[in-house]
């Protein structure tokens, strides 16, 4: 499987992940649960911090995106033009 480069943010704590998703098909991505969490706590590793969306991403991000939760823990992430 081909992966993308993604590199999330978040503004408000400073911090910064770089995650290669698997690309699921043109314009979908999907972390794997462990990357999410991962991500989660890269980013945001406050407990209880409200920072951030469902991968501790906050503010502008190199990739246009909107999330989408799995109930297995992953994420797909839909590539926005």
């Amino acid at each position: 499987m081909k992966r993308k480069k993604v590199v999330l943010t978040n503004e408000f704590h400073e911090t910064r992940i770089t995650l290669y998703a698997q690309c699921v098909k043109s314009g979908l991505l999907r972390l794997s649960k462990n990357q999410v969490y991962r991500a989660r706590h890269k980013l945001c590793w406050i407990a209880d911090c409200t920072c951030g969306d469902a991968l501790g991403a906050r503010g502008k991000q190199e990739l246009s995106f909107e999330t989408e939760p799995q109930s297995n823990g992953s994420v797909l992430l839909e590539i926005i033009s």
